[in-house]
């Protein structure tokens, strides 16, 4: 009777797992998947993780079609047809889902075009005469999204040190972050086509949109949608007067895309922060890559 009851409830509940996209990077190499499947497409038995369906069920579809040339595929290479828990599923759907919004490697020859006309060569100089540090020592992160943070971060100095100097705050364009984070990664010597899967949680990204104010400003509903409550604070939010940002927001594609809309957006979030006494939110860690999963 136990066992029924467990067994009962496993099914009843199996809809309702949530998303631990890190477990499932875990079930993902446990289960040999990355055997016949890898993020770059490179020499594989499988379609590469970025070919991602445009929605979870989408993506459930395509693996339930796919089990049968699968299995065929793994008796002919004698591996072992693996199994799943219901949780080992929801954290893997969830994991190659989030694999779908990973980078494409950038073009480094591109970047460099860019460091020159976005301006970035006039603070970053090779001689180190520009008071920033040079491009050969800017590509400590593994992914744009990472290295987004880093410039969020540096955003506010970087911004007042241009006004100064008379230059405009620069408008990125799809891909050119990550076509400038492949061309100093290549500076410090590293590969610029190795770009990992950030092992980001969506529950996390959940507590950075409260704690760093996002929901002060961002709605994750329409606009004329009941103003949310701030469960962190207890308090009731301001009507959003920035973009929606949920389900019926359009967002970008890729973790790049989504770094550039942040930087592109940051001089209007500084300028409305200011006027109500608060600085730009800075973040730590995996902060930001939570925050872009958890939209």
């Amino acid at each position: 009777i136990l066992r029924i009851q467990r067994d009962t409830t496993a099914n009843r509940f199996a809809i309702a797992v949530a998303a631990r996209p890190a477990e499932g990077s875990a079930v993902f190499r446990e289960k040999g998947c990355a055997r016949c499947h890898d993020s770059t497409g490179g020499e594989q038995l499988g379609p590469p993780l970025r070919e991602r369906a445009a929605s979870l069920p989408q993506l459930v579809t395509a693996m339930w079609n796919h089990a049968p040339h699968m299995y065929e595929a793994m008796q002919q290479a004698k591996l072992p047809y693996p199994t799943l828990t219901y949780d080992e599923t929801g954290q893997l759907v969830a994991y190659l889902y989030l694999t779908g919004y990973s980078d494409a490697p950038g073009d480094p020859e591109h970047g460099k075009e860019l460091f020159t006309s976005k301006h970035c060569a006039r603070c970053h100089t090779g001689d180190g005469e520009g008071g920033a540090p040079p491009a050969q020592r800017l590509a400590h992160a593994d992914s744009p999204i990472y290295w987004t943070q880093a410039l969020w971060n540096h955003a506010a100095a970087m911004e007042a040190r241009m006004t100064r100097m008379g230059i405009a705050w620069p408008h990125f364009q799809a891909n050119e972050v990550r076509d400038l984070f492949a061309y100093v990664r290549q500076q410090e010597g590293r590969s610029a086509s190795e770009i990992t899967v950030p092992a980001a949680d969506p529950d996390r990204g959940w507590q950075v949109f409260q704690a760093k104010y996002c929901i002060n400003c961002h709605a994750l509903r329409k606009a004329d949608s009941p103003i949310v409550v701030n469960t962190a604070t207890a308090t009731t939010a301001q009507r959003p007067r920035g973009p929606v940002l949920g389900s019926d927001g359009k967002l970008p594609p890729t973790f790049s895309q989504f770094g550039e809309a942040m930087l592109n957006h940051f001089p209007d979030m500084n300028r409305a922060m200011r006027t109500v006494g608060q600085a730009p939110p800075t973040f730590e860690a995996q902060e930001m890559v939570d925050l872009a999963v958890f939209l």
